[in-house]
């Protein structure tokens, strides 16, 4: 069994899921985050959802994963006695051709696996959203990411597992010893990381609007009919997401508010306002698979990555992968090992 320190570059989904799980283990933790800059996880709608995609995909892992994050998540909240993990019914309206596709091919398997609670032809919730096409409610959950990674990184500092500044790469010799080995969880910024920099990167700029709308009758179910609406309490909800592959600037940008708000208005019946703009850059893999695991010359240098819309849902699993993988020696699974790019990265 390991007895290393662990440092951990980040504290978005990743950095913090994995920096919990090591703890848990009795390991030595030092998390390296420079107050959360640009962090696409503090941005994040936090949704855990079955059927995803416009190809209305579910894949085999969802079980695993969902049960993964409900352990993780309710013992976190008593542990930090703040509440951030929600169940979540969700309304998904069928509204592009490939997903009206879909949805006549994978319904019946859909009724079968028990994913869904209700199917509908004619809009269940007329009075508030306008959008006639046939579509189906199933259930997932959501995490408040801004409360899960404060609370999270309260506790961190207050035990002195947290330095509030970034991780110097031309340094890293400086916090090198023995048995230390550094796990970087720094989401769209391993692009510039020298021994990660080579991976397959496609990171997609997300920006997403929070809203008010004063009425206490709007279904308080995530709506998902080309964006989502996600009830956040109080009469605000999150509504997202854009994606931009071109300006991959961390601000958020008028033409990305603008896109929601035209897709809001024709969406919505009721009056609303923002009250909050904001932006992330998803970390993501070209094919499409987080990634896990050491460097193939630097075996204690170690990526935890590429997370994409889904940190919420992946990193309570992989972060248990990743321990295993540090502590005990076992494998990674080759779908989400690091050696799948070893050339890559040895090139």
């Amino acid at each position: 069994m390991s007895s290393s320190t662990y440092i951990i570059v980040g504290q978005g989904f990743a950095g913090t899921a994995l920096a919990w799980q090591l703890l848990n283990r009795g390991q030595s933790v030092q998390i390296y985050d420079d107050h959360h800059r640009d962090s696409s996880s503090v941005a994040s709608a936090g949704i855990i959802n079955p059927i995803t995609g416009l190809r209305l995909n579910h894949s085999g892992e969802y079980i695993q994963l969902k049960s993964a994050c409900d352990a993780f998540y309710h013992a976190l909240e008593k542990k930090l006695k703040t509440k951030f993990y929600h169940p979540l019914n969700i309304v998904k309206y069928c509204t592009r051709p490939e997903e009206k596709q879909a949805w006549d091919k994978k319904q019946c398997a859909f009724k079968e696996a028990g994913l869904l609670t209700s199917t509908f032809k004619a809009n269940p919730y007329d009075k508030h959203i306008a959008n006639e096409n046939a579509g189906f409610e199933t259930v997932g959950a959501s995490v408040n990411a801004r409360t899960y990674l404060n609370a999270s990184r309260a506790y961190f500092k207050n035990h002195a597992h947290l330095i509030e500044e970034s991780f110097d790469y031309v340094k890293i010799n400086s916090y090198r010893t023995e048995t230390a080995k550094i796990i970087f969880c720094e989401g769209f910024k391993a692009q510039h990381n020298p021994w990660f920099k080579h991976l397959p990167f496609i990171n997609a700029k997300g920006e997403l609007l929070t809203i008010k709308i004063n009425t206490d009758s709007f279904p308080q179910k995530m709506i998902n009919a080309g964006i989502f609406v996600l009830p956040l309490g109080n009469n605000l909800y999150k509504v997202g997401a854009t994606y931009e592959w071109d300006d991959l600037t961390p601000a958020p940008t008028e033409t990305g508010k603008s896109e929601l708000w035209t897709k809001l208005r024709d969406l919505l019946t009721v009056d609303f306002k923002i009250v909050e703009h904001a932006a992330g850059i998803r970390p993501i893999i070209k094919d499409q698979t987080p990634v896990l695991g050491a460097h193939p010359d630097n075996p204690d240098l170690l990526i935890f990555n590429g997370l994409a819309s889904k940190g919420a849902l992946y990193s309570p699993l992989l972060s248990t992968m990743v321990c295993d993988y540090v502590i005990e020696g076992k494998a990674i699974d080759e779908k989400y090992s690091v050696r799948r790019f070893s050339r890559t990265l040895t090139a």
